[in-house]
């Protein structure tokens, strides 16, 4: 992930909104502002948004810099019900 953290900088004061989609449907959201890189984000949102599996998206959205990306990201996890 550090190709990515090069391309979009953020600080700690930085008002940061993250979801997590699977199959259209979003599993996960969060709302901080005590982030200091993409990858402490990504850790944050893998971290908590519990079990899912297959392919998933990330969407970031940097408010306070005015940036936003999306990140593919692969889960082995399997749920008892599909995401």
């Amino acid at each position: 992930m550090n190709t990515i953290s090069n391309l979009h900088k953020m600080t700690n004061g930085d008002q940061i909104y993250a979801s997590l989609e699977c199959n259209g449907k979003t599993i996960f959201n969060v709302s901080q502002c005590n982030f200091n890189s993409l990858d402490d984000v990504m850790r944050y949102v893998m971290m908590h948004a519990g079990m899912f599996g297959g392919l998933g998206r990330v969407k970031v959205r940097n408010a306070s810099q005015g940036w936003s990306t999306a990140v593919t990201v692969a889960s082995p996890r399997r749920s008892l019900l599909a995401c």
